[in-house]
């Protein structure tokens, strides 16, 4: 498992990368960050429901920070833009702006540019580690 911690510009919210991996890690990710009983609960709820997970999207509602994780290196735009949604849902609440929507089009269409590139990134250094 491999991670990275980016901001989502404008918002000045962080997001935790995750490559690889199983529901465990992502767990020790949400501890070692201190996020919420929330966070984790939400967590464990994925875990015990969906067997051949494609990725997941979690957010701490207390701190304003998001785990996306893939667990493979192969991932498709439509996976990254429904996951992407759900962490623009959750931090348009985090920031109290539910209703704007012009603002989570273009949140939703700059992760989906741009968590890709920072998923080719962790499967460099996977390389290089390997």
């Amino acid at each position: 498992m491999t991670k990275t911690i980016f901001t989502i510009p404008l918002w000045e919210r962080d997001v935790i990368l995750m490559m690889g991996g199983n529901y465990s890690d992502i767990m020790k990710v949400a501890e070692e960050n201190k996020l919420t009983s929330m966070t984790k609960e939400e967590i464990q709820k994925d875990r015990l429901s969906i067997i051949d997970a494609q990725a997941g999207a979690y957010f701490c509602l207390d701190k304003g920070i998001g785990i996306m994780w893939f667990p493979t290196s192969k991932v498709v735009p439509s996976i990254i833009a429904h996951e992407a949604t759900h962490i623009v849902d959750w931090l348009f609440r985090f920031i109290g702006a539910e209703t704007e929507m012009e603002a989570r089009a273009y949140t939703v269409e700059w992760l989906v540019k741009n968590v890709p590139l920072l998923l080719k990134n962790l499967q460099k250094k996977t390389t290089k580690k390997g």
